[in-house]
């Protein structure tokens, strides 16, 4: 059985969409959530940094049928472990909202804490840059958007359907009978810079 470790902000429940509203309101802006170019969050939107420590962001959050519907459908593949980076102070609010969203849900898979390097699972789906780059799970993936678009070279997927598609990759080829792949989908060649990967593309085209 496969497990799978799933980050909440920006995956499962949006966060930098209630931090644009709320800085929009309050400064007079006029932001939008691709003007969040980058992890760092650097430039005009970086006044949004401000609400990450008001309580006011994360009770504005709210979980999706869609998001709900993929939990569940994940659950079926193996288990599930929802991995959340959040301040000590916002951890009750959290979990509360977790098992509100999710109330069967196992209270031992919820996992707090900036470290997420440290939990070992499978398959971890995160839209932090620096938490796949440093992630220990066997396949990392990264949930596409604004703000890690610049990163290349790793799995990422830009919705629940290409993560279950790129799912179904991966376990057809950890399986001893390799079976010939099928439209749609996911090769994914990953090297660093200068290991030749464009003329090892090349030559397998």
């Amino acid at each position: 059985m496969l497990t799978y470790g799933i980050d909440w902000d920006d995956v499962i429940s949006d966060l930098n969409t209630h931090a644009i509203q709320l800085a929009n309101g309050e400064h007079g802006l006029d932001l939008k959530l691709e003007d969040i170019n980058s992890w760092e969050n650097v430039g005009k939107a970086s006044v949004i940094k401000q609400y990450y420590q008001d309580e006011r962001i994360y009770r504005m959050q709210t979980v999706t049928d869609e998001a709900r519907n993929f939990i569940h459908e994940l659950q079926k593949k193996g288990k599930v472990y929802i991995i959340t980076a959040i301040a000590p102070q916002f951890m009750s609010l959290r979990a509360k909202q977790i098992l509100t969203a999710f109330p069967d849900f196992p209270d031992e898979n919820i996992i707090m804490g900036f470290q997420k390097s440290v939990v070992q699972v499978d398959i971890t789906l995160d839209d932090g840059p620096h938490n796949i780059l440093k992630s220990s799970a066997r396949f990392p993936v990264l949930m596409r958007r604004p703000w890690n678009r610049e990163l290349t070279g790793l799995l990422a997927v830009h919705n629940y359907d290409e993560f279950f598609q790129l799912l179904d990759q991966i376990k057809s080829s950890m399986i001893e009978d390799r079976v010939e792949p099928k439209a749609p989908c996911v090769v994914a060649l990953v090297g660093p810079s200068g290991s030749n990967k464009n003329e090892i593309t090349r030559r397998l085209c």
